[in-house]
């Protein structure tokens, strides 16, 4: 690490930019690999390629370092723009598990005058990151909620588990201990305990709705659920490697109407009745992303 310090910034940017721009890219690629590890320093924030009107401040994260090096297609694919479409039509927004909040910007970018945005995040360093990236993007209509969202009636304080390889000030795959599905394997010696507030109160009134809280998706979903369908919410959830209760959950909201699509990389993939039924693995299509939306609302997108 201490022999990458020496790399001055301005050679940051220039193999940032030839990788980017796709000039050079062959050559570029290897020195981005050993680059991607030296500090920011000098560098406090940059336009995301690809989508130059957001604009991230530089931090230890490793989703920071992917957007500042490779730009929104390799870090989101095409999932930052259905996002920035679905919110264009959303008047209240709620995102469960913000991160950094590189979709917080987009999405609350593209909401129509007046809206509502409100970003959770449970970990207490992203949590930060996250407020600065909303007031970086001077997006006043956004509220920023340091807390894990989850079905619980009052508030309160749950532990947080960190993957033991994920040093970062933002890391990624933190979950709360008793409380996920599908995180089984994940090394973590170290949990924070953070404040949690009631999922069905911070999601009551939103027509557009994301979770990614790595294993309380299911749990929270079904808390929510007919609240949810009688709104006609629009979802896009995060599918574990074992999603349990969330295949079920797909289903319900299947027979209310909804359609659902895993997001790929490039396009949205339709899931079929049979795939909905299937006892085979989630997620499909190379997708961690599926939407539900009302059947209404689908001929939008």
């Amino acid at each position: 690490m201490a022999p990458l310090r020496l790399v001055p910034a301005v050679v940051m940017r220039k193999v940032q930019g030839a990788y980017t721009s796709g000039r050079m890219r062959w050559v570029s690629r290897p020195l981005v690999a050993v680059l991607r590890h030296r500090p920011f320093g000098p560098i406090e924030a940059f336009a995301v390629p690809g989508a130059p009107r957001v604009r991230m401040v530089t931090a230890e994260s490793r989703a920071i370092r992917q957007l500042y090096w490779c730009g929104v297609q390799e870090h989101a694919g095409v999932a930052a723009e259905i996002w920035r479409d679905l919110c264009r039509n959303a008047g209240t927004v709620v995102e469960l598990g913000a991160n950094i909040g590189f979709f917080t910007v987009v999405g609350a970018q593209a909401q129509p005058a007046g809206s509502v945005y409100t970003a959770v995040e449970a970990h207490p360093g992203s949590a930060q990151v996250l407020r600065r990236n909303v007031e970086l993007n001077g997006l006043s209509h956004v509220t920023v909620i340091h807390a894990a969202a989850l079905d619980v009636a009052e508030p309160g304080h749950a532990e947080l588990a960190v993957p033991d390889h994920d040093r970062d000030v933002a890391p990624t795959g933190g979950y709360v201990v008793g409380h996920a599905e599908g995180v089984a394997g994940r090394p973590t010696a170290r949990t924070i305990r953070v404040p949690t507030v009631p999922a069905a109160g911070v999601l009551a009134q939103a027509d557009l709705v994301t979770l990614d809280v790595e294993g309380c998706e299911a749990a929270i979903l079904e808390a929510v659920a007919e609240n949810v369908l009688a709104r006609r919410a629009t979802v896009m959830v995060k599918v574990q490697r074992s999603p349990g209760r969330l295949r079920s959950l797909l289903l319900r909201f299947h027979t209310a109407g909804y359609v659902v699509f895993a997001v790929g990389r490039s396009c949205l993939h339709l899931l079929t009745t049979s795939q909905l039924y299937s006892t085979g693995p989630l997620p499909l299509h190379d997708s961690r992303d599926v939407l539900l939306i009302p059947a209404e609302s689908a001929a939008k997108l």
